[in-house]
């Protein structure tokens, strides 16, 4: 009975002993783990409630992350992207290159699509956005270049950055876009940033470096030989946001003082020449010689346009020796001081002779043979008016604000055009006919022509 006794209580032992190492395990644990909490709180329990505050939060933050459009839309995007384009293909959508990232700042993935090369037949950047699970194209003519396309995000701001060039030739350049609630708008438009030249006389790279953010910043140019390892400042702009007109408007800085005054420039003949050299030495004036030079340039073209309003067949030149064909224009039978002036255009070329189709939502009007500045020496007149501080001040002459050429651009790029009443220049009938089928709002076509005879 006695040995029954013993045996039992051994066992009884045997059971508790693990209990109790078990309890007295996580009594060590609890007091050497640091509390968080209110005192007094169980461990465990606190313990427990932080691991799932965590998990939770863990949760949310993919869930974030995936918030918006991504690559599991794309088969949907496309079908989208297909109903407001049907050329593209879906051999085509498989070219692009396609990114996510949030451009509206609404906390929500974009889809973008961009390509180089021309892969796909994309030519311009297509920006999608998901509201209330519908899809919508947010972006209007993003022209792709060649070469390279980088959409980015900086400072609110959607960014694509591209590049040009050609044999021993690469331009970089960035443009600005701002969403406004419905569309990505443009606020600035093809601001240089790097680039290098390489041929047998020398190798030279330009850097730019930026100061500030996208709203006010100052952006600056430095060139270096790589030959000789000498780098120089060349060229500074600073960009302020224009809330009122919605764009980035620039200020040229001044890096030296070495250019000449308008007055040892302009002999009074020779404009095109002096807007040349006012361009080419933009940064090599100090603000007033700059702000002076300007408007020495401004003021000799209005006393040009002066000086042929008083030229009767200014207002409308003889359409009938217009040759359609070869786009020239015959001066043969004109009368003297009209021969005088066109000899006078065609010489010192700051100015051309177009012809002029008037055109908006697919009907067109002849509107005449008439004098205009043509794009090179309107972006120079541009630069004056900006140096200048005359706001809205632009030449009586028609001026030119797109150029357009079949053999390389697309038609799109012109009907999505931000510019209220655009001057497109083509070179022929052809593109101009083009345009016209755009269904263009109140757009003026030229063609420059060749001014023959004498």
């Amino acid at each position: 009975m006695k040995k029954c006794i013993l045996v039992f209580v051994l066992a009884m032992v045997l059971v508790i002993l693990p209990g109790c190492s078990n309890s007295q395990s996580n009594d060590s644990m609890q007091s050497s783990a640091p509390l968080s909490g209110e005192e007094g709180k169980d461990y465990k329990g606190e313990n427990q409630d932080d691991m799932n505050a965590k998990a939770l939060d863990e949760k949310e933050s993919n869930e974030a992350y995936r918030k918006g459009l991504s690559g599991n839309d794309s088969e949907r995007i496309f079908g989208y992207i297909q109903s407001i384009y049907p050329k593209y293909t879906q051999e085509d959508f498989a070219l692009w290159t396609k990114q996510y990232f949030d451009v509206t700042g609404d906390g929500e993935n974009e889809a973008i699509y961009s390509s180089s090369y021309g892969d796909g037949n994309l030519k311009t950047a297509i920006v999608i956005t998901e509201e209330n699970e519908s899809l919508r194209k947010i972006s209007k003519y993003m022209e792709l270049a060649k070469y390279e396309n980088k959409p980015s995000m900086r400072d609110g701001f959607f960014i694509m950055t591209s590049k040009t060039g050609g044999s021993g030739i690469g331009e970089y350049y960035m443009s600005i876009y701002e969403y406004t609630g419905s569309e990505l708008t443009q606020v600035a438009s093809y601001i240089p940033t790097d680039s290098y030249f390489t041929s047998p006389g020398g190798a030279y790279e330009t850097t730019a470096s930026i100061e500030g953010t996208l709203k006010d910043f100052i952006i600056t140019y430095t060139e270096k030989n790589l030959e000789t390892e000498e780098s120089t400042i060349v060229q500074k702009d600073r960009y302020q946001y224009n809330e009122g007109n919605m764009q980035l408007d620039q200020a040229f800085l001044s890096v030296d003082n070495t250019a000449k005054t308008f007055e040892h420039v302009y002999d009074g003949t020779n404009l095109a020449e002096t807007m040349r050299y006012f361009d080419q030495n933009l940064y090599l004036f100090s603000d007033s010689k700059r702000e002076q030079f300007a408007e020495g340039i401004m003021e000799a073209i209005d006393l040009q346009w002066e000086e042929m309003s008083d030229w009767e067949s200014f207002v409308m030149l003889p359409a009938k020796y217009y040759n359609e064909d070869d786009c020239t224009y015959d001066i043969s039978n004109l009368d003297e001081r009209s021969k005088k002036i066109l000899g006078d255009i065609k010489n010192d070329n700051w100015l051309n002779l177009v012809q002029v189709t008037w055109t908006t939502e697919g009907e067109s009007a002849d509107n005449g043979i008439k004098v205009m500045i043509p794009q090179y020496y309107t972006g120079i007149l541009k630069k004056a008016v900006v140096a200048s501080n005359l706001e809205n001040e632009m030449s009586e002459f028609l001026t030119a604000d797109i150029y357009f050429s079949s053999d390389y651009m697309d038609p799109e790029m012109v009907s999505q055009t931000e510019i209220v009443y655009p001057n497109i220049v083509v070179d022929n009938k052809e593109d101009a006919d083009l345009l016209v089928k755009q269904n263009l709002w109140k757009a003026t076509i030229s063609i420059p022509l060749e001014i023959i005879g004498q």
